[in-house]
């Protein structure tokens, strides 16, 4: 963490990938409300799924919605199915940002206009966290700024 916690920070997750960015997230504002640290970081955090009934956690997103004291900067769901049949009238409706569609460079240039200046994080499917590293360099992120999460079942 660099000195008085001025860093930015992309958290990027696929599936239940989203379970350790949850956890990050849930433990930095903990640390922050116990005056642990002093400033959280600038998160924003993507999150992909197929379809949006199909999003873990939902009670975080609607927290995340409701809540201006979380310490997340931005939120943005991208569902890649077909959103055509799915009720977007539901409170995550608000965090969608694309449909039909798989997070790619440009899209996270138009959702993160300053990728290159914050630290990733990477959670999801061995193929998605592949396609995203490349991605990210692409963006000038360097490779040591690009921390991904592995495991396999």
């Amino acid at each position: 963490t660099p000195a008085g916690g001025d860093w930015k920070v992309l958290m990027i997750s696929g599936g239940i990938g989203i379970t350790p960015m949850v956890s990050m997230i849930r433990g930095l504002k903990f640390t922050h409300d116990h005056g642990l640290i002093q400033k959280c970081p600038d998160i924003i955090l993507l999150h992909c799924e197929r379809n949006l009934a199909d999003v873990p956690f939902t009670d975080f997103f609607q927290q995340i919605c409701h809540d201006p004291e979380l310490v997340v900067s931005a939120v943005h769901l991208i569902i890649t199915g077909d959103s055509s049949s799915q009720t977007l009238a539901s409170s995550l409706a608000q965090l969608v940002a694309s449909t039909g569609t798989r997070l790619s460079t440009s899209l996270i240039q138009k959702l993160v206009p300053d990728v290159a200046t914050r630290v990733c994080y990477l959670c999801g499917p061995h193929s998605f966290m592949a396609s995203l590293n490349d991605s990210l360099v692409s963006l000038k992120v360097a490779r040591t700024h690009i921390l991904m999460e592995n495991f396999e079942y």
